[in-house]
C-alpha cells in the first residue's frame, strides 16, 4: 500500500497517529495495494483513497464506514 501524508507536523499528536495506523490496518486488510492520499488541516484530515481494483471499493467502504462509526467520527463523503 502507498501512503502520502501531506500537512502534518514532524511531531504527530498520539490520538492522531494511533488513528491513521487503525485506518491504514483497515485499508490494507481489505485492498494492500490501494493508494492513500492523508492531509491534515487545521481542524480536519482528508483522505483519498483509490483501491487498486473497481472491485475492491463496496468492502473498503463499508470497513471504513464501520471503524469511523466505532470511533463515533462524523464522516463527510464526496
Amino acid at each position: 500500500m502507498e501512503v502520502q501524508r501531506r500537512g502534518f507536523p514532524e511531531i504527530c499528536t498520539d490520538n492522531d497517529e494511533v488513528f491513521l495506523q487503525q485506518m491504514l490496518g483497515v485499508i490494507s486488510s481489505v485492498d494492500e495495494l490501494s493508494h492513500v492520499d492523508i492531509v491534515k488541516t487545521p481542524f480536519n484530515l482528508h483522505f483519498r483513497v483509490a483501491p487498486s481494483t473497481p472491485v475492491y471499493f463496496n468492502n473498503l467502504l463499508q470497513e471504513i464506514l464501520k471503524l469511523n462509526n466505532m470511533f463515533s467520527i462524523r464522516v463527510e463523503m464526496a
